[in-house]
């Protein structure tokens, strides 16, 4: 083989019989010219041709010497599949050989013809082939290229991190809604975000939205937008996030907190692409690809009535369930090299490395807290290090943030709700929102704006979480 150029379609040529050789080669010659073809006539030289370059298709005569009769064909045929399983061979059988033919194919030969070949079919085989070929190779060197930017951002090496990738990738090719399930802290949100890059939407925004168990007019507001005079507080027009993701990517967190009427009205946005902002009477075409994340018990949830079975049919046309980071332990190393690196390029500091022992310690903890969890105790080693002027994180750095004895996750969580004023979640969510906003409001001096615009929202979000807010209990 001359070229690597991998636009270039290349040949190899294996026969024996020489005379049969040339005339395959000038077969091949005269009708596709742009190819470029190699001949060996032994098993030996056709190996040494395979080292030079890997051609697209091999044209391969089963028996090449009388001594080994059809193996020292298959014993090709198993090198050059060995070497590169995008090539595709074309073998070349004795006449009514049909058992070796068959073989072949079951051994991974794209074809069989039987000598003397007719040289118009073969030709048609050889093209088909070819094309067949670069096809494969075109679609290896785009996963190639896509594992190599998702190994930044979906970063491991167990089979648990590989399978995600082949995941995100497939999820990537197609337009189907996608649904990311996972405990709290295992990278949905990177998840969505790489499916996005990956997607033909890539151009476009990806807009995400944290759902929270807030009203469901608040929630349809956010997603659908509403007119002026919609309601109080609501002084313009506003956009919601659905036309603000148009071309581009929506991605719901925590899809499992929306309200049951907006999951209804959502349905119907998805079902007919079109949406009607709160208070209006018109609606808009809108064209956006919608990937929902939960970290909820699926099926509970059904259950329980908090998700709808429709909804949930049409938001997981594609599913997607990452690990937890104790099921794939032999990744944490790799991720905290990760955030090392990405620890020195942000705050400038100098290259640090984990210890054995600090390596041992981190493979040792069950990680309730993900990814996330992992990324705090790494930077604050980083941190720890810094301090003491030394470069190597060491066992005595790594700190876990323990519960208080005897308490578990959920009974702390638990407990803390309970605190809250209200007896239902929506008024505990209500009492703690208009907590918030009353504080900023009063350091505000009273000023609705200059509190909305420390809070980071809108002047009518502080306002309808000030008018809206329940009656302690």
């Amino acid at each position: 083989m001359k070229s690597n150029d991998p636009e270039q379609i290349r040949v190899l040529l294996v026969e024996d019989d020489l005379e049969a050789l040339k005339s395959l080669l000038r077969a091949v010659r005269q009708n596709e010219k742009e190819y470029e073809v190699e001949t060996a006539a032994t098993p030996e030289a056709a190996i040494e041709a395979l080292s030079k370059a890997s051609p697209h298709v091999v044209v391969l005569d089963l028996s090449l010497n009388a001594k080994e009769g059809v193996e020292s064909g298959f014993r090709v045929l198993s090198e050059v599949l060995k070497r590169d399983h995008t090539t595709r061979v074309i073998v070349v059988t004795g006449h009514a050989d049909l058992e070796n033919g068959i073989r072949a194919v079951n051994a991974g030969a794209s074809s069989f013809v039987a000598k003397p070949p007719n040289l118009d079919h073969l030709m048609a085989l050889i093209r088909d082939a070819a094309t067949q070929a670069r096809i494969r190779r075109e679609y290896m060197r785009v996963l190639a290229s896509e594992h190599k930017a998702l190994e930044r951002l979906v970063v491991g090496i167990s089979k648990r991190a590989h399978a995600l990738r082949e995941s995100i990738v497939a999820a990537s090719r197609t337009l189907q809604p996608v649904l990311i399930r996972g405990e709290t802290g295992t990278g949905k949100n990177l998840c969505a975000e790489a499916i996005h890059k990956l997607s033909t939407r890539a151009g476009s925004k990806f807009v995400r939205y944290q759902t929270t168990f807030a009203s469901a007019d608040l929630t349809s507001s956010d997603l659908f937008g509403h007119t002026k005079g919609a309601f109080t507080g609501a002084d313009t027009d506003r956009a919601g996030l659905i036309q603000n993701a148009a071309g581009g990517t929506l991605f719901l967190d925590e899809v499992q907190a929306l309200p049951v009427e907006t999951q209804v009205a959502l349905l119907g946005v998805l079902q007919d692409q079109r949406v009607r902002p709160v208070g209006g009477n018109a609606e808009y075409k809108v064209d956006f690809r919608l990937i929902s994340a939960t970290n909820a018990d699926v099926r509970e949830q059904l259950e329980d009535g908090t998700l709808r079975p429709d909804f949930y049919h049409r938001i997981s046309g594609f599913e997607i369930d990452i690990p937890a980071l104790r099921d794939r332990i032999e990744d944490v190393p790799v991720i905290a090299e990760l955030v090392m690196e990405q620890f020195q390029v942000k705050y400038a500091s100098p290259p640090m490395e984990l210890s054995v022992e600090a390596r041992d310690v981190l493979l040792g903890h069950q990680w309730p807290g993900n990814i996330r969890e992992l990324q705090a105790v790494i930077e604050s080693a980083a941190w720890s290090i810094m301090a003491a002027k030394r470069a190597v994180i060491e066992p005595q750095d790594i700190r876990f943030k323990q519960l208080p004895t005897g308490v578990t996750e959920v009974g702390a969580i638990s407990a803390a709700v309970e605190q809250i004023p209200g007896e239902t979640l929506e008024e505990k969510v209500a009492n703690v929102t208009s907590q918030i906003v009353q504080q900023a409001v009063n350091a505000a001096g009273g000023n609705l704006t200059r509190a909305a615009q420390a809070l980071g929202t809108s002047r009518w979000t502080v306002h309808r979480a000030l008018g809206d807010r329940k009656p302690r209990k």
